[in-house]
């Protein structure tokens, strides 16, 4: 919201001092993360990258905790000694797997940072080059609700795209 405001002063605040008028284009940055062959492909990538972790967690995690909890189910009407060492091993296992669910967390996260700070980087260059082909004075991001209404004739996302993909 305020970072939507600010945009909207900005604008008004722009148009209010220029003598002639403001030419505006707009990003629609999900549907080129979506569409574009690039984006896809880096989708593809980070999906990859969790399914290993996925089976890492499973193999590490899921299958010995299956094991474990039903190894106490038959050692639970006796109190032995077993089943204390058994139970300890499950606690063992509960921090081992959160500190791993943790971890891949803050990598998938890491991965989507990296991601996201590519695209947008390559994004920026190709907007600035069709804001000065198209004489546009300023170009916005549809992400994230920035931009509440943008007419089709300002919208530049397809020809972002097409520039993406042609590796421009």
């Amino acid at each position: 919201m305020y970072r939507s405001l600010i945009i909207f002063l900005f604008s008004t605040s722009v148009i209010g001092c220029a003598p002639k008028s403001v030419k505006i284009g707009v990003v629609n940055m999900k549907t080129v993360m979506d569409t574009s062959s690039w984006g896809k492909k880096h989708q593809k990538l980070i999906a990859q990258e969790i399914a290993k972790r996925e089976k890492k967690w499973e193999t590490e995690c899921s299958e010995p905790m299956k094991a474990i909890s039903l190894e106490l189910k038959k050692l639970k009407t006796e109190n032995s000694e077993k089943f204390l060492k058994t139970e300890e091993l499950k606690n063992n296992l509960v921090h081992k797997c959160a500190r791993l669910r943790g971890q891949f967390q803050r990598e998938v996260e890491k991965l989507n940072e990296d991601y996201a700070g590519k695209i947008l980087t390559k994004v920026k260059n190709i907007s600035s080059q069709l804001a000065v082909e198209k004489k546009l004075n300023i170009v916005f991001s549809l992400f994230r609700g920035v931009v509440l209404f943008a007419d089709d004739t300002v919208d530049i996302t397809e020809k972002v795209i097409m520039r993406l993909d042609s590796g421009e």
